[in-house]
């Protein structure tokens, strides 16, 4: 007796937080109902100042469910929307996701099927041409590193795994929830990833990207940069990821081992006016940007140190 296997369901969840959706939303809809498995979409918007009333309109046409509450941050966003989901397998977009595909849906149920997957990466990519110069380094840096090409990412699938655009296991999410406690921008998906890798769990990746349709004005970005500095710094002295796990912690701690860190922290407090101003040019440098971060870093480091 052959029996048919259980038809797939998957929980598309979006974390919403000051955007409108209406857009997304169609396109997810539309895809939604061409598909051979069951697809719900749940919103969860967390605590929105701008747009919250016109998405929900938007959601309860589509008869997508949208929920709203106070503002708790990213993570909690995250696990919450797991909790509401009932499918066996979890897509995670955020809100400024572009959908490219027409076959967005359907490629990621066809590769659930096939592979039984655990944790799935597709990617994502930027816009080709280039915005005002306001704008320059966010897309830079996003084209340059964040959108990273496929066989990239195989070589090192824990480190270019990003919370956007990836599917998991439902079971897998309830087991390893997303750390809480950062409840702010940054690095809260390297965390997560590395705790994956450390109880033996593959990410897979494939070619399904979105695109990033929200780039930052540079000020903005240098601001949500240093955030997730202050964030990277919280995790390492609290030893919840190793002080070595991106380029990054590697060249600070290759200055410190060398006793040149002093050295750099120097000549870094008389550039780094410098610094700012090219990275806010019509050209920025993303070697320039590599020593602005490693630069505050530095710096977050040296004043917790004088705390302890």
């Amino acid at each position: 007796m052959i029996f048919a296997r259980k038809k797939l369901k998957l929980s598309v969840l979006i974390p919403v937080y000051n955007r409108a959706v209406g857009s997304l939303l169609n396109e997810l809809a539309d895809q939604a109902v061409r598909c051979t498995g069951k697809i719900e979409i749940i919103c969860l918007d967390d605590g929105s100042d701008f747009y919250a009333a016109e998405n929900k309109e938007t959601a309860e046409r589509l008869k997508v469910q949208y929920h709203l509450r106070e503002n708790k941050g990213r993570a909690v966003s995250r696990n919450e929307l797991m909790r509401l989901a009932s499918g066996d397998y979890l897509l995670f977009l955020d809100c400024d996701s572009g959908i490219i595909r027409p076959d967005f849906l359907e490629t990621y149920l066809r590769l659930i099927d096939r592979t039984q997957t655990k944790v799935l990466y597709g990617g994502r990519v930027y816009p080709e041409n280039p915005p005002g110069n306001g704008f320059k380094l966010h897309w830079k840096y996003g084209r340059k590193i964040e959108a990273a090409s496929l066989k990239k990412r195989l070589k090192e699938p824990h480190l270019t795994f990003m919370s956007n655009n990836f599917v998991v296991q439902k079971n897998i999410l309830n087991t390893f929830p997303m750390d809480e406690e950062l409840r702010h921008y940054g690095y809260e998906d390297l965390l997560w990833a590395l705790v994956i890798k450390e109880n033996k769990i593959n990410i897979d990746h494939c070619d399904n990207p979105v695109r990033h349709e929200d780039l930052c004005s540079t000020e903005v970005f240098l601001a949500k940069s240093k955030q997730a500095l202050v964030n990277l710094s919280k995790l390492v002295v609290e030893q919840k990821i190793d002080h070595r796990s991106t380029p990054l912690l590697k060249t600070y701690d290759k200055l410190l081992s060398l006793k040149l860190l002093k050295l750099f922290y120097f000549f870094f407090g008389l550039s780094k006016k410098i610094i700012s101003i090219q990275l806010k040019s019509k050209y920025p440098v993303l070697g320039l940007f590599s020593i602005w971060k490693l630069g505050h870093y530095a710096e977050i480091m040296d004043k917790m140190s004088d705390k302890a």
